[in-house]
């Protein structure tokens, strides 16, 4: 294919995509938020390299540019574009109706931001108990610590794989390179912190803190590059380790359990009709 870019395709290719059995697209949700060294785009960007390395390695397409989505703590700084988690929803809703519409049968929505799940998750059930379409989300977070090498793990790791999605995404260029660059350090976890201890208690009864971050530090970090050769080196490697992770994540396996379970939502609907009303 020219490309698995939905929104660079032609239409006539999407049209040759779906007439041929075709019926599978990643969608990357993103944020725009403040992120350290990084580009405010950096949480938007990470799903958009996986969702295409996702859709090159299970014959699927990527749709991208969806950039603005609740960014949760990070709104105390200006590069923050704030949407609410209901419009959000709201939104996320008009996109998977007209998808199922043009004939995508398996939609799976990638993200790589915190509270992502907030209104990704309830998009999911709402629009499978309309339309019985099991649309997935795939959370970027769970994926690096059980398929990436040990290299990608932590917040290095994290961005490693951000460096390797620029280049993947073919923007490189918008990596930072400032040789008299000082490190924006996160601090460190400090248990006496009001937030720390909030987060702290509803972690042991399975819940999660609504948060304000106290500091633009808090949420990033890292240091631009010395140089071009420098920051290219990295791309290189993170681009390594994209593909390597997303090659042992069970994508076929997942589109062959959607196929049975569409199967078995369509036999229990004729068993219970009221759920379809």
């Amino acid at each position: 294919m020219r490309t698995r870019i939905f929104n660079k395709m032609l239409a006539q290719e999407v049209e040759d995509y779906l007439a041929r059995g075709g019926n599978t697209i990643y969608v990357a949700v993103g944020v725009t938020e403040v992120h350290g060294a990084l580009p405010i785009d950096c949480e938007t960007i990470m799903p958009e390299g996986f969702a295409l390395e996702m859709a090159e390695q299970s014959d699927g397409l990527a749709m991208i540019n969806l950039p603005y989505f609740f960014p949760g703590g990070t709104i105390i700084s200006n590069a923050t574009v704030q949407v609410s988690v209901e419009d959000s929803i709201k939104y996320l809703k008009m996109i998977t109706r007209s998808l199922i519409a043009q004939g995508f049968q398996k939609i799976i929505y990638i993200s790589g931001h915190g509270p992502a799940s907030l209104y990704i998750d309830a998009t999911c059930r709402d629009i499978f108990q309309e339309t019985k379409v099991h649309v997935t989300h795939i959370n970027l977070m769970p994926i690096m610590m059980s398929f990436t090498p040990k290299e990608a793990q932590g917040f290095e790791g994290m961005n490693k794989l951000m460096y390797g999605c620029y280049a993947k995404m073919h923007q490189e260029v918008f990596l930072p390179v400032d040789p008299n660059a000082v490190e924006i350090s996160r601090p460190k976890m400090d248990p006496n912190n009001v937030l720390n201890r909030l987060e702290a208690v509803l972690q042991k009864i399975g819940s999660r803190p609504s948060i304000y971050y106290g500091a633009l530090e808090e949420h990033g970090g890292g240091k631009p590059f010395a140089s071009e050769k420098e920051r290219h080196a990295a791309c290189e490697e993170g681009l390594r380790l994209l593909h390597d992770t997303v090659a042992k994540i069970p994508l076929s396996e997942l589109q062959a359990a959607l196929d049975d379970y569409a199967v078995y939502v369509q036999k229990v609907c004729e068993k219970f009709p009221r759920i379809t009303k």
